[in-house]
């Protein structure tokens, strides 16, 4: 894995578990320039492996497009690998899609569910977790930090430890100053051990995307060097690989620190 020197912090290799780099419509399209364009901005912030995700209604054109996908940075010479993955919202066809996703794209799809949640979602979310765990599935649970119904019940997040659930908090949640209340929940979470990835999502409508670089950097502030290599490569790769992700089911500080090997201090 190698480094890259940026500000004060060098910033590893990094994997995106929630990119947004591959676009296509339900009717089939694929846009092809918009694509390679965020596969270029991925790769200069760093990024060597992205799982793109799509929704229901668009898999079967990622299925057949994805191979052409990685054929077309390949010729760009863009250093980026990318997989493709079903994310899901909460709805009654929930299960239904989950089942249907493992068949149609296997892969990730088979092992992860990658559950997104809305700012206003009110339902019980920890009880469909663990429903998803009796499937043998695991949950990624997709920027639970914008949810304040969810943020603001900490029997909740206990719940959700305890049913395995994986934490991705958004790359823009960590950077958005005109937030700084969701900016020190997640700094607390992070610092506790409680989230395990960061993805960018699906960049910005003026073409930028949302640089897991500086995320990187900021969690290098936050807590440590290490703690930022584990959330921005090291607990994605996991996934990527289909190795296990470990998860503390205690609800405390020093819970957290354990999840984490022993910190490594930035320089003065």
């Amino acid at each position: 894995m190698g480094l890259f020197w940026n500000h004060d912090v060098a910033v590893c290799e990094m994997a995106d578990i929630n990119s947004g780099i591959f676009r296509c419509s339900a009717d089939g399209n694929v846009h092809w320039p918009k694509s390679l364009r965020f596969a270029e901005l991925a790769a200069e912030d760093g990024i060597r492996r992205a799982v793109a995700v799509t929704n229901f209604g668009t898999m079967d054109t990622v299925v057949r497009r994805l191979g052409l996908f990685n054929a077309l940075l390949i010729r760009h010479r863009v250093e980026l690998e990318v997989k493709a993955a079903v994310e899901f919202s909460l709805g009654s066809d929930l299960f239904n899609q989950i089942v249907r996703a493992a068949t149609v794209m296997g892969g990730l799809n088979r092992h992860y569910v990658m559950l997104r949640i809305h700012p206003g979602t009110s339902l019980p979310i920890a009880s469909v977790v663990e429903t998803i765990r009796k499937m043998h599935l695991r949950t990624i649970l997709v920027a639970p930090e914008r949810c304040d119904a969810l943020v603001h019940r900490p029997t909740e997040w206990k719940r959700l430890a305890s049913a395995g659930a994986l934490i991705q908090f958004s790359a823009k949640s960590l950077l958005d100053e005109s937030n700084p209340r969701r900016i020190r929940f997640c700094r607390s979470m992070i610092r506790e051990g409680r989230c395990h990835f960061i993805g960018t999502e699906l960049g910005r409508d003026d073409g930028t995307s949302v640089s897991l670089a500086e995320a990187f950097r900021v969690i290098a502030r936050w807590a440590d060097i290490e703690t930022a290599t584990n959330l921005c490569w090291g607990n994605t790769n996991c996934v990527w690989e289909n190795q296990p992700v470990q998860v503390s089911d205690r609800f405390n500080r020093s819970a957290g620190r354990q999840w984490f090997r022993r910190p490594t201090k930035l320089a003065a």
